[in-house]
């Protein structure tokens, strides 16, 4: 888990402080950018990994 801050004398979180450092991460790092594949169909993984007769079953419903 990253930007977690424990308080190391009751060995529980620091929300205020957790939430302090993540805005700092976030604000250090910039905006991420977009999930690729972010589409279905769109990864190319599996297709390179799989064999011909192996079958990829995505839940569509």
């Amino acid at each position: 888990i990253h930007g977690v801050v424990i308080n190391k004398a009751t060995m529980t979180i620091d929300y205020a402080k957790t939430k302090a450092l993540r805005t700092k991460i976030r604000k250090q790092r910039g905006s991420l950018p977009t999930t690729y594949p972010n589409r279905p169909g769109a990864g190319k993984w599996h297709k390179s990994q799989m064999k011909g007769s192996e079958e990829y079953l995505t839940d569509t419903a």
